[in-house]
This record gives C-alpha cells, structure tokens and sequence, in this order.
C-alpha cells in the first residue's frame, strides 16, 4: 500500500514539474486532469474570457439581435473589474481557475467602498461577472463555477409615487423656459404609457397604429428581451 502510494506521490510531483513549466500558475485541478491522462481544460483568463463574451455580444448587437445597452454595460463591467484586478490584486489579468468564491465578496466590496456605488448598482456588476463564469463552465474553460453559491441582498429604494392630481398639476403647469417643457412633457408622456426613458427616446412615429379598437396604439418590441408590447396611445400622451 504505501509502495503505491509513493508511486501516486512521484507520478503527482512529475506532473506538477511538466505544468509548471508550461504554466506560469498550476492548480490541483489541472494536476488532476493530468495525472487522470485526461485531456486538460483550455485555459482561460477572466478579462480574456469578458472580451470573447464581449465580442460575441458586439456582433449580436450589430445584427440588431441584443440591445446596446446591454452591450455598453459589460464594457463597463470590464472596466470594473480591470479596475478592481489592478487595485487589489495588482495584476492585469487573473486565471479563471484562481478565482474563488471570496472573489465575489471583496469584488462587491470594492465597489462600494472605493469607488462608491451603491448596493443594487454594485451588484448589477457582480451579476455580469458571475454570468461570465457560468458561460466559462459551459464551454470547459472552467471545471466548476466558483461563484455558484454566493448569494446578495436587493434592497428595495424607497420612492415616493405620485397620485393622479400631482401628475395632473405637472401637465397644466405653464413653464416659460421651453427645455424644462420638454422634460415634463416626456415625464407625463411616460407616465401615460409605462415607458422607461430608454424605451420612450426609442420610439418612432412608424410605432403608432391602429389596432382592433380603431384606436392608435404603440406596438413595437421591447429593446432587452424583444418580447412584442401593446400599449393604447391615451389622449394626454398622443397630445404630447
């Protein structure tokens, strides 16, 4: 038994040497795979594997298959996470197969406390990241994702919703100066509708038609999950 496993021992140990020398970082996962005779999972690092997501997402958007905002926010979350590799780990890049689940805290952490963002924003961030691990899993660039138990708190903002008259006093408010009418004139208009900002600046005129009422409505499909929306163009909001 222990002639057995001095050899398991020697086998593991020349194993090790061989990575080490083809890697400049070497888990027990990949010395695993390879004493195993397995054939080893292709290495990826993190900012690389947000760049091929990135990508891939680019050319979806250039198709019209995924919104742009949608885009623009995993840009922005490589941007964190270069920002967050520099400041506490000191490094440009970081092997998928290093990260481990305290990753996610510290990540979240510094977050809100060296660059300020707020808990809901902050985990909007983390969100991409752990998305990004679950799509490395998928395609065998990572042997387990590492952050598949860490959960976060959403706290619910606290907004004040305002009644019908107070929207009502808005829309009959004489404004001299003409930007701020515009402004309110979007803000009822989306009160009317359910709009967000974003999908309210989206909307075009070729939107409106008449549908099986004989009223003009809104139809047209949502930016992020290209779902069709029907919505009756109201009186206030078609004066607007």
């Amino acid at each position: 038994m222990n002639t057995a496993i001095d050899h398991v021992k020697v086998a593991l140990k020349n194993h090790y040497d061989i990575l080490s020398v083809q890697h400049d970082y070497v888990s027990a996962a990949m010395v695993k795979t390879a004493f195993q005779g397995k054939k080893p999972v292709e290495s990826k690092n993190l900012l690389e594997t947000l760049d091929s997501m990135i990508d891939k997402l680019t050319r979806k958007v250039d198709k019209g298959k995924r919104a742009k905002g949608t885009l623009s926010r995993r840009n922005t979350t490589k941007s964190k996470v270069q920002d967050f590799l520099s400041s506490e780990y000191k490094r440009k890049d970081v092997p998928l197969d290093q990260i481990v689940y305290a990753f996610a805290e510290d990540f979240a952490d510094f977050l809100m406390l060296e660059q300020g963002l707020e808990n809901n924003t902050a985990i909007k961030y983390l969100k991409n990241v752990k998305q990004t691990l679950k799509a490395a899993t998928e395609r065998n660039w990572l042997l387990k994702k590492p952050l598949a138990g860490y959960k976060w708190s959403y706290f619910n903002p606290d907004r004040d919703i305002q009644d019908e008259f107070e929207i009502m006093q808005l829309y009959n408010k004489k404004l001299p100066i003409a930007r701020l009418a515009e402004v309110r004139d979007a803000y009822v208009f989306m009160c009317f509708t359910g709009y967000a900002y974003k999908d309210a600046s989206l909307l075009q005129l070729g939107h409106v038609t008449k549908h099986f009422d004989g009223e003009d409505w809104i139809i047209k499909y949502r930016e992020n999950t290209w779902c069709r929306e029907n919505v009756p163009l109201l009186p206030i909001a078609k004066e607007i």
